[in-house]
Order: C-alpha cells, then structure tokens, then sequence
C-alpha cells in the first residue's frame, strides 16, 4: 500500500495534462501512486491518459466519470487506501520535491492538511505573467495555519478526507467549503517549499468565464460560511467588498450621486493601491486596471446571477 496517492480531476486539458502528470511522477518522493479522473474531454486527454497509462503502468489509474470537481474528488478518495491523498490540478506541473515537503508538514501533532505554494511557469503569456504575480503576492503572505487551500496543491489525511467529503452541490469553490468544514478538526499548515506551477488563463474571454463562475458560487458559499465574508488570506477582505461597493455606487448614484461617490473612491483606491503595488512598469500598471476591472464585472455579474 502507497504512503500516499496523488488525485488529479481532468477536463479538456490537452496542453497541460501530460507535463502536469510526468512531473508528478517525476518526483523525488516515490512511495506514491496516481489517480486521474476524466470527465470526457473532447480534446484529447483521454488518448492521451491512455499513452501515460501504458508507460506507468499500476504506478497510474485512470477512468471516465461525467462529473464535476466534487463528484470526481469523491469517487476517488472513495478507493484511497494510503495513508495521505495529495491533489493538485491538471493545469499544474510540481516540483520534484513536491510531495515529499507537502508531507512533511504532517509531523506537527494535530495536522489534518497541509497545503503549498502556487508559482507561474516560465513561457507564459503577458495575461497568465500577470494574474500569477498577484496571486504569488497573496501566497507570499500566508500564515503557518489556514481553513482553507486550493486543490492544486493541498494534501489531507484519507480518514479525515472519507468522513468528510465534497459538497457536490459545488460546482466551484468546492475545495473552499470543503476546506472552512475540514478546518474545524484540526490543524491545516501551510508549507511554502512545496511548490506547484500553474498555468492560469490565457485570454481575457476564458479569464472573465472564471472569474464570474466564481462570483456565482461566492454567493452559496458565503451563505452557507456567512462568518468568512469577511475575507481570508487567499481571498482579501478588499476583494470580497469590491462587487458590494460597485452595487452601492451604481445603485445609489440616480438617487444620491453625492453619495455614490464615497464607495466609488473607496473601490477606486483598492485598485489602484494594489495596480501600482503589482506593477514592475507602466504596462503593468495599465494592465492591472484591466485584470482588476474585468475581473470585479465577472464577479459582480456572477454573484447577480448567482441571487437570481
């Protein structure tokens, strides 16, 4: 039986699914096995699991299941019977020391999870350079102990990942109810040298598509975690209060446009502090406003839709 098995949810992701794989088998950690679950693709990544699959052998399980993220996450730790389940995304490449730093936060007593850093690969364009740096930044200042970690880096003990599963009712942000549930049995640490590269959205379309998705499952998560609106080391409290106060300048400015123009400020200085903040030149700067702007529509728009 493998000290740990690595779970890896697949969907359309041709380009990055093959490195995201052998760089996991790559590793410099050897007591593990993977499995990946395909939900259909029509690029593909199903051929392309099968080539992988006759080089590793038992080393790689996969299978087909139409799902999403939950119901495939489930259906796996379902057949776990190592010890830890580790999962990253299959847009991700780890480093060779990965598993073996992400595992290592399990010596502290009353660790339940553990979860690592997020980095941008090399190659990427201007878009992906971008959106990682201000990701990074928010990792940069993660304390010791979170509630919560994405799952494209993140490890958990299979007893607590059985009793406790996914809410499949979650489309999105799954891993982060999942995370605020799991939180309250134990110790979550975060252990910054297990590094993954992820490669983030490559076009404004495919950017503004997430970021309103994830607007729209804000509105059920926080409703079901109405103490976390408030903000945490992944989403900032200045993100979260960004839609509210384009809702209140837009809302109040035919009645009251005297007072529209205090949140309009306010959210116009969230901006801007974190635009010049990020930026390494003028471009980025200009670039940022755009990042920002597109994403605070995608999110006010998904979160409307997500009260309809």
């Amino acid at each position: 039986m493998a000290i740990a098995t690595v779970i890896i949810t697949t969907k359309n992701s041709a380009p990055t699914i093959r490195d995201c794989i052998e760089s996991v088998m790559d590793s410099n950690y050897k007591d593990f096995k993977v499995m990946v679950v395909d939900s259909f693709s029509k690029d593909g990544s199903w051929n392309i699991l099968k080539r992988m699959k006759k080089k590793y052998k038992n080393k790689l399980q996969i299978e087909q299941l139409e799902s999403n993220i939950a119901k495939a996450h489930n259906h796996m730790i379902g057949k776990c019977n190592s010890k830890y389940i580790a999962f990253t995304d299959s847009d991700c490449a780890v480093d060779k020391d990965w598993l073996h730093n992400l595992l290592s936060g399990f010596k502290e007593k009353g660790v339940i999870a553990t979860g690592g850093y997020c980095g941008t690969p090399i190659g990427v364009n201007k878009l992906q350079r971008l959106i990682g740096r201000e990701l990074e930044d928010r990792f940069r200042n993660f304390p010791k102990y979170m509630t919560r970690f994405p799952t494209m880096n993140l490890a958990v003990r299979t007893s607590i990942a059985k009793k406790n599963l996914f809410d499949e009712s979650f489309d999105v942000a799954q891993e982060s109810d999942w995370g605020f549930r799991i939180s309250k049995l134990g110790k979550m640490v975060y252990v910054p040298p297990a590094v993954v590269w992820h490669y983030h959205r490559a076009t404004w379309s495919s950017y503004f598509k997430q970021q309103f998705k994830y607007g729209k499952s804000a509105v059920k998560l926080y409703m079901k975690h109405r103490g976390k609106m408030k903000g945490d080391p992944i989403t900032k409290g200045t993100m979260t209060m960004q839609p509210m106060l384009l809702l209140l300048t837009i809302l109040s400015l035919p009645f009251f446009p005297i007072a529209s123009a205090l949140p309009a400020t306010l959210l116009s200085l969230i901006i801007l502090y974190d635009s010049v903040k990020l930026s390494r030149s003028v471009a980025d700067f200009f670039y940022y406003l755009a990042i920002f702007a597109v994403r605070l529509i995608g999110w006010t728009l998904g979160m409307l839709s997500g009260f309809v």
